[in-house]
């Protein structure tokens, strides 16, 4: 009850809602979970696709001349 000069106001009372707290501690360790997850597959395609095209690269080189005259050297 709030009273003010001649008259007094009855507040009702509401229900209270419970608030509760977010668990900030396990939805951190989530996203660092998938985070590291999503970096680990990233850096494990980019080794793949790295040793397929090594595997696959046609080795032979070429000998750029030296001056005009020359013309390149392949060896294979």
């Amino acid at each position: 009850m709030i009273i003010g000069g001649n008259h007094a106001i009855i507040a009702p009372i509401t229900e209270q809602k419970v608030v509760t707290m977010a668990n900030y501690k396990k939805m951190y360790f989530a996203l660092f979970t998938a985070v590291t997850t999503a970096i680990n597959d990233l850096q494990d395609a980019q080794r793949d696709g790295e040793n397929e095209y090594i595997e696959t690269q046609d080795v032979s080189l070429t000998i750029l001349p030296t001056s005009a005259d020359e013309k390149p050297e392949t060896t294979e």
